[in-house]
């Protein structure tokens, strides 16, 4: 019977420019991603992008297809909440970008296991 565990899936707070892996589906797994929350820790505005890429095109890299959200503004102290429901396989991943490197990233939902 398959388990189901809901949990934190990734956080992250990454550099100012870089898009970096917030979290990896683990192998033997599949995953739904409910919430992202971004939180902007600086009084200063920024941009944030959100990517999913599936297992089969990471090597190919990101492309535009893969942006759930891109340059996206945020205000100054806020918190933007970020409804998904998307499904993932093992493998695939969640990126995240931050322009400025003010943003932190709180991934949630739930894995299956088999």
């Amino acid at each position: 019977m398959a388990t189901r565990t809901y949990k934190t899936l990734g956080a992250i707070f990454p550099a100012a420019a870089t898009l970096s892996i917030a979290y990896t589906v683990p192998t033997g797994k599949t995953a739904v991603l409910s919430n992202i929350h971004v939180c902007n820790q600086s009084a200063t505005p920024d941009k944030f992008r959100i990517v999913i890429i599936k297992a089969t095109d990471i090597g190919g890299g990101v492309t535009a297809k893969n942006y759930v959200a891109y340059d996206v503004d945020i205000d100054g102290n806020d918190p933007v909440p970020c409804q998904l429901g998307a499904t993932l396989g093992a493998g695939d991943q969640v990126r995240v970008y931050s322009l400025n490197g003010t943003l932190s990233f709180n991934i949630f939902g739930f894995e299956y296991s088999a």
